[in-house]
């Protein structure tokens, strides 16, 4: 997976199930946001997580924000990376 640095104001935002981190792409210079599920869920949750990935990255719409990537952290942590 590509290096990913985070912004300055990284998150976004929280909700219940996880968070979206603000970060910059480092090898293209690109704004990116960083979805990621809490860590005492993402056992549980990383099939939706994986599901949403590959149904969102298989659309193509001006109101459906794009995919760039699918990872891990090296934590092991599922990440779903965004326009």
């Amino acid at each position: 997976m590509a290096h990913w640095r985070p912004g300055f104001h990284p998150v976004l935002l929280r909700a219940e199930r996880g968070e979206l981190l603000e970060a910059q792409q480092a090898a293209l210079g690109r704004d990116v946001a960083i979805k990621s599920l809490h860590q005492r869920l993402a056992t549980d949750l990383d099939v939706y997580l994986l599901r949403e990935a590959r149904l969102t990255g298989m659309l193509e719409h001006p109101n459906i924000i794009p995919v760039y990537a699918l990872g891990v952290d090296r934590g092991g942590q599922l990440l779903l990376v965004m326009k």
